[in-house]
C-alpha cells in the first residue's frame, strides 16, 4: 500500500512539475515559446511540412492530436481528417488553438491531461506494452513502418536527435518478412558489432575505411551536394563524406539495428547526416533530389534491380552520379553449394556485365562495370589475417562460436572468389545533364497503408541534452480508443516475472559461468572479484546487506570482515547453493527475497553498507528509483551504497534466447541516486554524496570495454557541503559548458590545442606497448583514446567531474581500446607505489591548492625510470593585478610562475626537470581557436546560444589580453624518476 501511495504521489508530482514548466513557457503563446527555440519561425517552415509528409493516409478518418499546443499541426490535420480531437493540458494554449482553428467544424478542442484516468475516448486499451486483444481473442501488435531523423534539424543544427516513428497495428500472426529476418538473423546487434570488428569502426562493408576512401574519391564530391546512401549500415561512410567534403548525406537501411547504432555513433559528431529506417524498393523521393547515390554491398538483397535502378535514375539530378559496389557471380551456372548459399541468404546475384547492363537499361550513361574480385580477395585475406592474429581478443569480446563463424565465413568467401564463382563488382554511372528520360519510367510508388481496422501512430521524440519531451500524434478509426493510465502494478508484476524466468533459466547450472553469463568467467573472476572488493569502503565489524547475492561469489569474502551480513537473492536454488558454500559463516543470514517486494522489511538506519553486483540492470526504471529511496532509508548516516552494473551493452558472451536486461547509460544511475532524499522522524534531511565512480579495470584490460561501471555513495546530511566537485559539475564543467569547450578544442578534447598539442606532447613520452599511463584530469578522454589506440598502452583516466567522466564513457563506446575511467579526487586517491610508467596531466593541476603533496604522490606512483608530463596555467613572478587576482579567486585556481612550478617537482624528488614557458605557443593556439570560432559564429550560436558564444569569445579574448601582457603564462613540465 505504501509503495502504491508513493507511486501515486510521484506521478502527481511529475504532472505538477510538467504543468508548471509549460505554464511558464506558455506565458507568451508564440511559436518560439512552443518550440523552445529562438529560430523557431525558420525551423517551422522547413520542419512542419516534413513531419506532415511522414504521416500515413488519414483522409476522412478519426484523428486524435495529443499535446496539440497552440495548433502548429491542428489546422493542417483538420483539413484532411474526418473528425479531429485536439488535446492539451494548458488551458490558455488550447484556447489560443481554438481561436486560430475553431473555424474547422470537424475539430473538438479539449483541455485535458493525457495521463488522467478520467480521459475517455472509447473502451478499448491501445497502449499496453504494444499488444492488445479484441473480444474474440485475436492478438494485435505494432509493426514498424518507418523511423527517421527530422531532416530540418540535421540540416540546420547538425543534430540527429529529432526522431520520428510510424507504426501500424497488425495481427500478431502477420509475417514481418525481410526486415525481421535482417534484424533477427543476419544483422542482429551482436552480428553487426562482429562485422564492425572485422571491417573497422563504423563500417560493415568490404574493406571498411580504405575502400570507402578509394571509392568516394571517384565521386568528386563538392560542398553542399546531397548524397543518398542506400544500405548505409552503421554510418561510417556517411560520416566520412559529411565531415570531409561538407556534403549532406541521407542514409537509409532496412535494418532497425543498423540505424539505431548509426544514430548512437552520430552523437557529438555535428555533421549533416540524416538516417532513416526505410525499404529502398518502396521509398519515394521527388525527382532530381540527389547529386549522388551511393551503395556498398547492399543491392545483392534486392530481387527487382531494374525497377530500383529506374528509381535511382529519377531521384538523381541531371549530371548526377551513382556508385555501387556489390556481390556478383560468374557467367557460368553456379554450383549446387553456391546456389544453396545464395538461396539461404536471399541474394539476387548477376554477373558484372549483366549488372552494368541493368544500369544502362535504366537510362544511365558512361557506365563503368569493373570486376574488382582481385581487390576483394586481397581485402578478405587481410581482414582474415587480422582476425586470426587477434583471435584471443576477439573471442574474449565475443565468443569462440562468433570467431569460428566469422573465420568460416571469410574462408568460404575466399574459396568461392578464388575459384571464380563469387565476384565483386564496382559500378559507376552518370545521368545526363539534360534529363531525356521519358515520363513512362515509373519509380516505386509510395506505400498506401490501409486504415481499415488499423491504428497508426507517429511519434516524434524531442531530446535536448537532459530535457526530453514527447509529442504524440495518434490516428484511430471510430472503434479505437486510448487509455493513457496503464495498470502500473500489473506492468511491474510482468517485469518481475520476466526477470525471474530469465534467471531461473540461467540458474539451472549453478556455476560462476552461469552467474556471470560468460564462458571466460573463471579467469575473469580471479581478476575482477578482488578488484571489486578493493573498492569497498571499510566495513570491518559492520552491518552489511548483499542484494542479489546469487551463489555467493562475494558472500564468503564479505562475511570474513562484516559483523553481520544479510545475503539475499530472489532465486531459491541460487541462495540455497550460496548457503551450502558459505553457511559455515555464523554471521551470515541467508534470505530468499525480492528486493522490489513491499513486504521486504529492513529497519531504517540499521545498515552500514549495502552491496550489489549486477542487480539494478534487472529492474525497471521505476523499480530502481523506488529501491534507491528505500536503500537510503535503510542506511545509517555515514553508511555506504556500492553497486556495479553493465551499461550501454552486453559484456558476457553467453548465448541467450532473450535478454530482458536494461543496459542503461551511466548517467541514469548517477541521476537517480544523486536525487535521492529522505527525512527522519525529527525532520532532518539526508541525501547521497558520490564517493567514487569507475570502470572495472579487469573488463577494460581483458575485453577493452568500459561498460562495467561501479558507484560508491555515502549517506550524508543534506546540509553538508559537496565542495569542489559540486562546483565543477554545476558551474565550470556543466555538460553544456563541456560541449562548448569541446567545440573549441576539437572532438574529444577540453584542453589547450586539442589533438595538435596532444600529439606534440605525447611524442615526448616515448611510449612503449604495454606501458601504464595515469591521466590526471582526463576530461572527456580524447588524449587517452589517442595514446591507447596509437601506442598500445593502458591508460587510467581520472577526473573529479562526474560530467566529464560520463561523457568520456559515452565516447568510449565502440572504440575497443584499453582506457579505464574513474571519478576521483587526485588529492585523496591512492595507488600502490610503482604503478605507472607515465603520469600525464593537461591544464588541470591549476585547481590543486597543495601541489607539493600531489607531486610527492606522483613520485611514489611512478615506476623507477618513469616520466611525468604536465601542461598548466601559470602566472608571472610578482604580485598579480587586482583584476587577475579576482579571476584566480573566482576560478579557485592556485597559480605559480614557471620556474617555481618546476622547483616543486624537483623538491618532490624528480630529476631532469624541464620547465618551459610555452606562453607564445599558448597565444598562437588561443588566436587560432578564436579565429575559427568567430568564423563559425552562426553555426556555434545555432548549436548553443548567443550567450554561450559571447561567453566563450570573451573568455578567449580575456586570456589573450592576460597572456599578451605577461600576467598569465602557460608552462610545460617534464621530469623523470631515477631508475635506481
Amino acid at each position: 500500500m505504501a509503495s502504491a501511495a508513493a507511486h501515486v504521489n510521484n506521478v502527481i508530482e511529475e504532472r505538477e512539475i510538467q504543468k508548471c514548466y509549460w505554464k511558464e513557457h506558455s506565458v507568451d503563446l508564440t511559436l518560439e515559446a512552443m518550440m523552445l527555440d529562438s529560430k523557431a519561425s525558420d525551423l517551422d517552415k522547413e520542419e512542419r511540412p516534413e513531419v506532415l509528409s511522414l504521416l500515413p493516409p488519414y483522409d476522412g478518418k478519426s484523428v486524435v492530436e495529443l499535446g496539440a499546443g497552440i495548433g502548429r499541426f491542428t489546422g493542417e490535420l483538420a483539413q484532411k481528417a474526418g473528425q479531429l480531437i485536439a488535446l492539451d493540458f494548458i488551458e490558455d494554449v488550447i484556447r489560443k488553438n481554438e481561436k486560430m482553428n475553431g473555424h474547422y467544424k470537424n475539430v473538438k478542442f479539449m483541455c485535458a491531461d493525457v495521463m488522467s484516468p478520467d480521459l475517455n475516448i472509447s473502451d478499448e486499451s491501445v497502449f499496453k506494452e504494444c499488444h492488445t486483444k479484441d473480444e474474440s481473442g485475436n492478438c494485435y501488435e505494432l509493426s514498424l513502418v518507418g523511423c527517421k531523423c527530422i531532416g530540418a534539424y540535421v540540416r540546420n543544427k547538425k543534430n540527429q536527435n529529432q526522431i520520428c516513428w510510424t507504426w501500424q497495428k497488425v495481427s500478431s500472426q502477420d509475417d514481418k518478412d525481410f526486415q525481421k529476418f535482417l534484424d533477427n538473423v543476419q544483422y542482429k546487434c551482436s552480428g553487426i558489432l562482429r562485422y564492425e570488428r572485422v571491417f573497422g569502426p563504423g563500417y560493415v562493408s568490404t574493406g571498411g575505411f580504405e575502400t570507402t576512401k578509394e571509392f568516394v574519391k571517384k565521386l568528386e564530391l563538392k560542398p553542399g551536394q546531397r548524397v543518398l546512401d542506400v544500405g548505409c549500415g552503421i554510418g561510417g561512410g556517411d560520416f566520412y563524406m559529411a565531415e570531409n567534403f561538407d556534403v549532406e548525406v541521407v542514409g537509409i537501411d532496412l535494418s532497425v539495428n543498423m540505424i539505431s547504432l548509426a544514430l548512437e555513433r552520430a552523437t557529438g559528431l555535428k555533421c549533416s547526416v540524416e538516417f532513416e529506417v526505410a525499404d529502398c524498393t518502396k521509398k519515394f523521393y521527388p525527382d532530381s533530389s540527389f547529386d549522388i547515390i551511393y551503395s556498398r554491398d547492399t543491392i545483392l538483397h534486392i530481387q527487382d534491380k531494374p525497377a530500383l535502378f529506374k528509381s535511382f535514375f529519377k531521384w538523381l539530378k541531371p549530371g548526377g552520379k551513382v556508385l555501387i559496389s556489390d556481390y556478383c557471380k560468374s557467367t557460368r551456372t553456379p554450383s549446387i553449394e553456391f546456389s544453396n548459399y545464395i538461396k539461404q541468404r536471399g541474394y539476387d546475384l548477376h554477373d558484372v556485365e549483366a549488372y552494368g547492363q541493368m544500369l544502362k537499361d535504366a537510362g544511365f550513361e558512361d557506365v563503368i562495370a569493373e570486376d574488382r574480385t582481385d581487390l576483394f580477395i586481397a581485402v578478405l585475406q587481410r581482414e582474415l589475417d587480422v582476425v586470426e592474429k587477434e583471435k584471443e581478443e576477439f573471442i574474449s569480446d565475443f565468443s569462440k562460436e562468433d570467431y569460428n563463424d566469422i573465420i568460416g565465413g571469410w574462408k568460404s568467401k575466399l574459396i568461392r572468389s578464388t575459384c571464380g564463382e563469387q565476384r565483386w563488382g564496382l559500378f559507376i554511372a552518370n545521368k545526363k545533364r539534360e534529363d531525356s528520360l521519358t515520363e513512362d519510367l515509373v519509380a516505386f510508388p509510395e506505400v498506401e497503408l490501409p486504415l481499415k481496422d488499423l491504428d497508426f501512430i507517429v511519434i516524434t521524440c524531442f531530446s535536448f541534452l537532459f530535457l526530453f519531451s514527447i509529442v504524440i500524434l495518434c490516428f484511430f478509426n471510430s472503434d479505437s480508443t486510448i487509455m493513457a493510465a496503464v495498470d502500473n502494478a500489473k506492468v511491474l508484476e510482468q517485469e518481475r516475472e520476466i526477470q525471474k524466468n530469465y534467471w531461473m533459466e540461467h540458474s539451472a547450472d549453478l556455476t560462476v559461468e552461469a552467474m556471470m553469463l560468460d564462458s571466460k568467467a573463471s579467469d575473469l573472476d580471479k581478476e575482477e572479484r578482488p578488484e571489486v572488493l578493493s573498492l569497498l569502503p571499510p566495513y570491518e565489524g559492520k552491518s552489511v546487506i548483499e542484494l542479489g547475492a546469487g551463489i555467493g561469489r562475494f558472500t564468503g569474502e564479505l562475511a570474513q570482515k562484516a559483523g553481520h551480513l544479510l545475503a539475499m537473492d530472489f532465486i531459491e536454488s541460487a541462495i540455497k547453493k550460496n548457503e551450502e558454500i558459505n553457511g559455515h559463516y555464523k554471521n551470515v543470514e541467508f534470505r530468499c527475497a525480492d528486493v522490489t517486494s513491499p513486504d521486504l522489511d529492513i529497519p531504517e538506519g540499521s545498515v552500514d553498507l549495502i552491496f550489489s553486483n549486477w542487480l539494478l540492470m534487472y529492474l525497471s526504471d521505476e523499480e530502481v528509483e523506488n529501491l534507491a529511496e528505500r536503500m537510503v532509508k535503510w542506511l545509517k548516516v555515514g553508511g555506504f551504497i556500492f553497486f556495479r552494473e553493465s551499461c550501454f551493452h552486453q559484456s558476457g558472451d553467453s548465448k541467450r534466447k532473450y535478454n530482458p536486461t536494461h543496459y542503461r547509460e551511466p548517467r541514469f544511475y548517477t541521476k537517480i541516486f544523486k536525487e535521492c532524499q529522505t527525512t527522519d522522524g525529527s525532520g532532518n534531511s539526508f541525501e547521497l554524496s558520490l564517493v567514487g565512480c569507475k570502470c572495472i579495470g579487469a573488463y577494460v584490460r581483458n575485453k577493452k570495454n568500459q561498460n562495467q561501471i561501479c558507484w560508491t555513495w555515502q549517506k550524508v546530511s543534506s546540509q553538508d557541503d559537496r565542495g569542489f566537485q559540486q562546483f565543477l559539475d554545476t558551474v565550470q564543467y556543466k555538460c553544456t559548458g563541456i560541449l562548448r569547450y569541446e567545440r573549441v578544442f576539437g572532438s574529444g578534447y577540453v584542453s589547450t590545442g586539442g589533438i595538435e598539442t596532444t600529439k606534440e606532447f605525447v611524442a615526448k613520452l616515448d611510449l612503449k606497448p604495454g606501458q601504464r599511463v595515469l591521466d590526471v584530469g582526463c576530461g572527456i578522454g580524447g588524449g587517452d583514446f589517442y595514446m591507447a589506440e596509437n601506442f598500445d598502452v593502458e591508460v587510467v583516466g581520472i577526473d573529479l567531474s562526474v560530467n566529464m567522466i560520463s561523457l568520456a564513457l559515452e565516447r568510449a563506446i565502440g572504440l575497443n581500446c584499453s582506457v579505464e575511467f574513474e571519478v576521483a579526487d587526485c588529492t585523496t586517491k591512492t595507488y600502490p607505489d610503482n604503478s605507472f610508467d607515465v603520469i600525464y596531466s593537461r591544464d588541470t593541476i591549476l585547481h590543486i591548492q597543495d601541489k607539493p603533496s600531489l607531486f610527492k604522490s606522483f613520485f611514489k606512483w611512478l615506476k623507477p625510470g618513469g616520466t611525468v608530463l604536465i601542461s598548466d596555467y601559470c602566472k608571472s613572478s610578482g604580485t598579480p593585478t587586482a583584476e587577475f587576482a579576482s579571476y584566480i579567486k573566482q576560478r579557485g585556481y592556485d597559480l605559480h610562475d614557471v620556474e617555481e612550478y618546476g622547483q616543486m617537482l624537483s623538491y618532490a624528488g624528480f630529476k631532469e626537470v624541464i620547465a618551459e614557458d610555452r606562453t607564445e605557443q599558448f597565444l598562437q593556439v588561443l588566436q587560432r581557436e578564436l579565429d575559427v570560432l568567430e568564423k563559425e559564429k552562426d553555426e556555434f550560436i545555432n548549436d548553443f546560444s548567443e550567450e554561450d558564444y559571447n561567453d566563450i569569445v570573451n573568455g578567449w579574448k580575456a586570456k589573450l589580453i592576460r597572456s599578451s601582457s605577461g600576467e598569465q603564462t602557460w608552462g610545460l613540465f617534464i621530469a623523470k624518476k631515477n631508475k635506481e
